[in-house]
């Protein structure tokens, strides 16, 4: 019965101290210290929101990475024609739907519920922002 303690022991101290070393191992090769580059690159989330004669179309936590646009976020989820590019880009359509000179309208977009101070080829995304657009008029 001693022999069989002492074998048990031997194996479980074995087994402790293999499994101990590698659960190191393990943890210094899966999780090394993350350079400070990395710690400041967390996932950003945004909303875009398309209002059409009423109709919301909502695309919640949407990831875009330091320095995207509105108009390069709105790009990720529904297709938009545009006269210019960057900076000066002048948003004439979102999924089809044209904004009519004749009657005035012009696509508006909105920065969490307030009239963007920018164009949207300019406005860099911040984390947490709403985006909406909607077909306003002059």
């Amino acid at each position: 019965m001693k022999k069989y303690l002492i074998i048990l022991l031997l194996v479980t101290s074995g087994v402790l101290a293999f499994g101990g070393n590698n659960f190191a191992f393990l943890k210094s090769t899966l999780s090394p210290a993350m350079p400070a580059s990395e710690v400041a690159r967390e996932v950003k989330k945004a909303t875009v929101e398309i209002v059409d004669r009423g109709e919301l179309r909502k695309y919640p936590d949407l990831e875009f990475k330091e320095g995207e646009t509105a108009l390069g976020l709105t790009r990720l989820v529904v297709e938009v024609e545009t006269k210019g590019e960057g900076e000066q880009a002048f948003v004439t359509a979102i999924s089809g739907k044209l904004a009519d000179s004749v009657k005035k309208e012009f696509w508006s977009f909105l920065v969490n519920g307030k009239m963007a101070e920018t164009g949207a080829g300019s406005y860099k995304v911040q984390n947490g922002d709403t985006i909406t657009w909607k077909i306003s008029t002059f």
